[in-house]
C-alpha cells in the first residue's frame, strides 16, 4: 500500500558540518568529563605501572684524521668534514663494543671502593643495555639510561672517561691524549653530570593520549546515537520524513508543580491506588493543577494554542460544527492536557465547545477537569444507560465549555465507539455546539481511534518532541491511512523554545514521583488497554448497587441498556 503521508526525500541522516557541531554542543559536558576521566585513568595507570628512569650522557667532537709522520703513525688534524662524519658513525658500534665497555668496567667502576659492590653485579651485555648512542653530523652523544640515577652517573662518567683514548687506538693513535702536538679524535664537549631529571613515565603524553581516546569515544557514541536515533525533535524531524504538515508546535509548559524540571519519565503498574475509589475509573498519579490556559498562562504558551487554533479553523471544510479527533502514536506524547487546551482557547473564542474523553479504557479528562468520575459519561451514553444524553453532558467550570467524561470502564469500548449510537448523539451535539473535540487513545496501543473515521472531520497527530519515535509514527499513520481516516496534521508538543535542539524533556512528568501515570495493557487479562478492578460486577461500569440506588423503581436484573432504554427521554439540555 502507497504511504500517502510518508516522504522518500530523506531516507537516512544527514551527516554535515552543522550535524556534527550539533552533536558536539549537546554532547560537550560529557565530552570534558570523559576526557579529563581517561587523562587521569591514562596518566596514573602510567604512573603506577612504569619505573622511572634517569638519563645521563657525554657530548663528543669528532674530528678528521689525516696521516703526517713518515713512520705511518696517524695523528690529528683538520681535515675532511664528510670524512669525519664516517668516522663518527662507526664510533657508534666502536663505544657499545665489548672493549670499551670492559676498560670501563675495569678502571672505573669494579675498582671504585665506594661502588664496587654494586658493579660487581654488573656484565658487559648489562652496561652495553644502558647505553645508546646518537650522531649529528660530527656530534656524537652517548647516553646512559637506568633507573638508579647513581648508577646512571657512573657509568657515563666512566665511559667519558675511557670513549676518547679507545676511540683514539681504534684509528691509530698511539700517544696520550693532551699530549704536546696532539688531540684526540674525539673531543669531549660535555661530561657526565649528577643532578639528572627522572624520565621514563611520560605521564603528559600519557594524559594527552587519554584525553583524546575519551573525547573520542564520547564523541563517537553520542555521533552513532544521533545517526541511528528515530526520536523526533524538532519540526524539521517531522518535514524530513513526512508529507503531513505541522498545524501547532506548544513549549514546554513548566510552573510550580513541576519542582525542578528535572523528573524523569517512567511508567508504573497499576495497583489499587490507581483508582478512584470504587468508581471503577483509573485514576492516574498525575498533578494537573495549573496545567489549563488561564490569565497565569505564560504568554508564549498561549500564544501557541492561538496559532494552533488558528490553523484548526482552516480545515473545517465549510463545516458548521467540526469535529477534531486528537490522537497519538504512543502514551506519554500528552495528548490530553493538549485537547483540554485547545478546547478552551475555542471557547475563549466565543465557540460553544463539546469535549468528550473518547478514551474508555485510561482516561484522564475528568481528573483535568475535576469532575466527579462517577457521574455519567460517553460509555453510559452509548451503552443507553442515560435517561438522556444531556445527563452526562457538563459544565467544565469555563464559559463556554462542556464536557463529557468517559465514564465508567466499559468492557467492549471499541465495539461502542463503532456503534451507531455514537453517531447519533454527535450529530445531535452539532446542533448545540460550534466545534467537538473527542480525546482519542493512542493509535499504536488499540484500535479504539481508528473506528471513528467517518465521525470525525479530520485526525490532529500529537508528537512530543524529544519523545516519540517516527517509526511509531509512521505504523500510526499507516493504521489511519488503512482505515481511510483524514488527516489534520502535526501537533509538536513540548518544544523546548530556550534550546534551538530541543534536547530537554520537562513536560509530562506530572506525577508525585515524576512518572508518567497508567501503564497501558497493564490490567484484567480480559482487556488490552487501560485496566480495572476485578472484584468490581460491571455493568458497563456499574454494580447492582449502583443501578439500584441510580434507579429504584427499576432495580432488576436486566442488562442495564434495556431497563434505561424503556425510560422517557428528558429535555435535552439548551444551547450553551
Amino acid at each position: 500500500m502507497m504511504d500517502t503521508y510518508r516522504t522518500n526525500e530523506k531516507t537516512t541522516e544527514q551527516v554535515d558540518i552543522g550535524f556534527l557541531l550539533k552533536i558536539f554542543k549537546t554532547s560537550f559536558i560529557h565530552i570534558l568529563i570523559v576526557g579529563f576521566l581517561c587523562a587521569g585513568l591514562a596518566g596514573g595507570l602510567k604512573y603506577f605501572t612504569t619505573t622511572p628512569t634517569y638519563t645521563s650522557s657525554g657530548t663528543f667532537y669528532i674530528n678528521a684524521v689525516t696521516t703526517r709522520s713518515s713512520d705511518g703513525e696517524s695523528i690529528v688534524a683538520p681535515g675532511s668534514t664528510a670524512a669525519a662524519r664516517d668516522l663518527a658513525e662507526t664510533f657508534t658500534q666502536v663505544i657499545k663494543s665489548n672493549m670499551v665497555i670492559d676498560m670501563a668496567l675495569d678502571m672505573y667502576l669494579h675498582d671504585q671502593d665506594q661502588f664496587g659492590d654494586k658493579y660487581l653485579e654488573y656484565n658487559t651485555d648489562d652496561i652495553r643495555a644502558m647505553i645508546s648512542v646518537t650522531v649529528n653530523a660530527q656530534i656524537l652523544r652517548v647516553e646512559v639510561t637506568h633507573p638508579d640515577q647513581k648508577i646512571a652517573y657512573e657509568v657515563a662518567d666512566a665511559l667519558v672517561k675511557v670513549i676518547p683514548g679507545r676511540l683514539d687506538y681504534c684509528v691509530g693513535i698511539k700517544t696520550e691524549v693532551g699530549g704536546e702536538g696532539y688531540e684526540s679524535v674525539a673531543k669531549c664537549l660535555d661530561t657526565a653530570k649528577l643532578d639528572m631529571i627522572p624520565s621514563g613515565r611520560g605521564l603528559v603524553v600519557f594524559a594527552l593520549i587519554g584525553f583524546v581516546l575519551g573525547v573520542a569515544l564520547v564523541f563517537t557514541v553520542a555521533f552513532l546515537r544521533a545517526f541511528f536515533d528515530n526520536t523526533v525533535y524538532t519540526e524539521e524531524d517531522l518535514k524530513a520524513y513526512f508529507t503531513l504538515p505541522v498545524i501547532g508546535q506548544i513549549p514546554t509548559w513548566n510552573n510550580a508543580n513541576d519542582g525542578n524540571g528535572k523528573k524523569k519519565r517512567g511508567k508504573k503498574e497499576a495497583s489499587s491506588k490507581d483508582f478512584d475509589d470504587d468508581s471503577g475509573v483509573p485514576s492516574v498519579d498525575r498533578d494537573y493543577t495549573g496545567r489549563l490556559l488561564s490569565k497565569e498562562t505564560p504568554f508564549a504558551i498561549a500564544e501557541a494554542f492561538k496559532l494552533l487554533r488558528t490553523n484548526l479553523c482552516y480545515t473545517t471544510k465549510g463545516e458548521d460544527c467540526a469535529v477534531f479527533g486528537i490522537t497519538s502514536a504512543y502514551v506519554g506524547a500528552g495528548k490530553s492536557t493538549l485537547v483540554a487546551n485547545t478546547a478552551i482557547s475555542f471557547a475563549e473564542m466565543g465557540k460553544r465547545v463539546l469535549l468528550l474523553d473518547g478514551d474508555l479504557r485510561c482516561p484522564v479528562q475528568h481528573r483535568v477537569f475535576n469532575l466527579d468520575p462517577k457521574s455519567y459519561g460517553l460509555s453510559e451514553i452509548l451503552a443507553g444507560v442515560c435517561k438522556n444524553d444531556a445527563e452526562a453532558i457538563r459544565s467544565s467550570g469555563i464559559n463556554n465549555l462542556d464536557v463529557v467524561t468517559s465514564g465508567r470502564i466499559p468492557p467492549n469500548p471499541a465495539e461502542l465507539l463503532a456503534s451507531a449510537k455514537l453517531r447519533s448523539f454527535i450529530e445531535e451535539a452539532k446542533k448545540n455546539y460550534d466545534v467537538i473535540f473527542i480525546d482519542l487513545p493512542p493509535i499504536c496501543e488499540v484500535s479504539d481511534a481508528g473506528v471513528i473515521s467517518d465521525v470525525v472531520t479530520g485526525y490532529s497527530f500529537v508528537v512530543r518532541a524529544a519523545y516519540s519515535d517516527r517509526r511509531l509514527i509512521g505504523l500510526a499513520l499507516e493504521t489511519l491511512e488503512s482505515l481511510g481516516s483524514s488527516m489534520i496534521g502535526f501537533i509538536l508538543n513540548d518544544v523546548d523554545i530556550k534550546s534551538g535542539d530541543y534536547y530537554k524533556n520537562k513536560y509530562y512528568g506530572y506525577g508525585k514521583d515524576g512518572k508518567i501515570g497508567n501503564k497501558y495493557g497493564k490490567y484484567d487479562k480480559s482487556v488490552s488497554y487501560g485496566y480495572h478492578r476485578r472484584d468490581i460486577d460491571y455493568r458497563y461500569g456499574y454494580s447492582e448497587e449502583e443501578m439500584s440506588e441510580r434507579n429504584p423503581e427499576k432495580a432488576h436484573t436486566e442488562s442495564p441498556a434495556v431497563k434505561e432504554s424503556q425510560k422517557p427521554n428528558s429535555q435535552r439540555k439548551p444551547k450553551a
